[in-house]
């Protein structure tokens, strides 16, 4: 088959997807949003409630009354009222 017949059919190239890579690298697989740490400044996953490199809590704690998360200067829950 000619080249040109081979590009308007959308085989661009018999490499085209044969050689496509896949992202293994378990780097890609980390959650995209991050907690930063107010003492050290480094970014932990989002599910973290401690840093990973400093070892300080991250500022969120979990409401008695419904166990929603919450800000720890936070005076009552969002959620459900509860004064914290």
């Amino acid at each position: 088959m000619g080249f040109l017949k081979h590009l308007l059919r959308g085989n661009y190239g018999h490499h085209s997807n044969k050689h496509q890579r896949k992202n293994n690298d378990p780097r890609f697989n980390e959650p995209k949003v991050v907690v930063r740490c107010t003492k050290c400044g480094k970014d932990n996953p989002e599910n973290a409630s401690f840093c990973q490199h400093y070892g300080e809590p991250l500022g969120k704690v979990k409401c008695i009354s419904c166990q929603e998360p919450i800000p720890m200067d936070a005076k009552f829950c969002s959620k459900c009222g509860n004064e914290v």
